[in-house]
């Protein structure tokens, strides 16, 4: 049915086939590079013997929601016979998170969904396939996609809003779970918060009557966050703590705050590394898989040479890799021309993270254009990575692997950095 499909095949001429995602009986989902825009999509293929007027006018319907807990739908077309559609690139359903997910993280996926909900049913527009398997995990919180792409919907029939709602309490019982829905009592629900369990039964008994209710149920147990102040106050003592945990165990040298060298120069070089580092034109976050956003405000405190300050990634609740959202993130080093580079010293806030160094002539959009000339796994608190000569402008702290216990993380996973150096051979 799909035997055309490969990597490298352009669809329509415009998107470029990377990776298989998945396939059923009626579609396959591949990842892809829009070359137009440059940037990742996915493509999902359809087989040709379903009605074209009744994908195309589906494909409409999902076109016109654009609520950010909904998968976006980009563009469609036709490709060798097949109607295809491009979404935006979510790339890991919950079915792949390592389940149960705690309380917590189950109350905020049920929230995402049910806002997705919300939204679709005040518009005339039900899932009607709603399950794990199309509930993506970004890191703006969960998204549904396949709206009128799935189940009832390509066969032309319509489905009632309360088979959502019912959908949406089995999903949440597998979230907390493990496990579909099942004899009643054979795994029962978390104690905590009280009253979760009640509205998981509830819809999945069809108790709820309107998407609207739930999300209110549910936003009711959600946690009161912190005062800000004192969110701000506890992450300032623990990284004191760590710097002085860093300071016993890298014993990294601390330059004065806020001092400054030309880019490109050398600057003072932290203590047991012979040799001076490079200065830094300029750093930024890197993130091509999520929402581009890696806490960049705390990234100028890699190289400012004090080891009580340092910039963590983003939080994940499912894992060291990144709750399978994505292959990693990282800082971009720009030494502001060409240098000749050969080893680099990496500070981390919490051992046992996994890094790579890669460089490019050139700032590029995406990991896999960049070359790597080092590998670090599980590293120890302080490296001083040694690797070939190569001469560049642009670098990559490259992050693949995350660990807990880094400060402002709780249970999460994530990696800490608090200084990167670049050093000639």
């Amino acid at each position: 049915m799909f035997e055309h499909l490969a990597p490298g095949h352009l669809i329509g001429g415009r998107y470029r086939l990377e990776r298989q995602l998945g396939s059923d009986e009626r579609s396959a989902v591949w990842r892809a590079t829009d070359r137009r825009l440059e940037r990742q999509v996915a493509v999902r293929v359809f087989d040709p013997e379903l009605d074209r007027e009744l994908l195309q006018r589906q494909a409409g319907i999902a076109a016109s929601l654009t609520h950010p807990r909904v998968v976006r739908l980009f563009d469609s077309g036709y490709d060798a016979g097949h109607f295809f559609v491009v979404t935006e690139l979510v790339p890991a359903p919950l079915a792949w998170a390592g389940l149960p997910l705690s309380p917590e993280d189950a109350i905020a996926v049920g929230m995402g969904v049910g806002e997705a909900l919300v939204y679709a049913h005040e518009r005339g527009v039900a899932h009607g396939n709603l399950h794990p398997g199309n509930v993506m995990m970004s890191e703006q919180g969960a998204k549904v996609s396949e709206f009128g792409l799935t189940g009832p919907a390509l066969q032309g029939r319509t489905t009632h809003p309360s088979a959502d709602l019912r959908a949406l309490g089995s999903l949440l019982y597998r979230a907390l779970t493990g496990r579909d829905p099942g004899t009643p009592g054979e795994r029962p629900l978390p104690a905590e918060p009280r009253g979760l369990s009640r509205i998981v039964d509830g819809l999945v008994a069809g108790e709820y009557q309107t998407a609207e209710r739930a999300c209110r149920d549910l936003d009711a147990l959600r946690p009161t966050p912190p005062e800000p102040e004192r969110g701000r106050r506890k992450l300032l003592l623990a990284s004191v703590a760590v710097g002085a945990v860093l300071l016993a165990a890298a014993a990294v040298a601390a330059t004065r705050l806020g001092e400054r060298a030309p880019s490109g120069e050398p600057t003072e070089q932290p203590v047991g590394v012979q040799g001076e580092p490079y200065r830094p034109a300029s750093l930024s976050d890197f993130d091509p898989l999520g929402d581009g956003r890696e806490r960049r405000s705390a990234v100028p405190f890699i190289a400012d040479g004090d080891p009580r300050t340092f910039w963590a990634t983003e939080r994940y609740s499912g894992g060291p890799t990144f709750s399978g959202l994505k292959d990693g993130v990282g800082v971009v080093i720009d030494l502001g021309s060409p240098q000749l580079v050969g080893r680099s010293q990496v500070v981390l806030v919490q051992p046992g993270c996994s890094f790579e160094i890669r460089h490019a002539p050139r700032r590029e959009g995406r990991a896999d254009r960049w070359t790597t000339v080092a590998v670090q796994a599980q590293a120890a608190q302080a490296s001083v990575v040694e690797f070939p000569a190569t001469r560049d402008r642009w670098w990559l702290l490259w992050i693949t692997q995350l660990v807990q216990g880094v400060p402002g993380s709780e249970r999460s996973w994530a990696c800490g950095v608090s200084e990167v150096a670049l050093y000639p051979p």
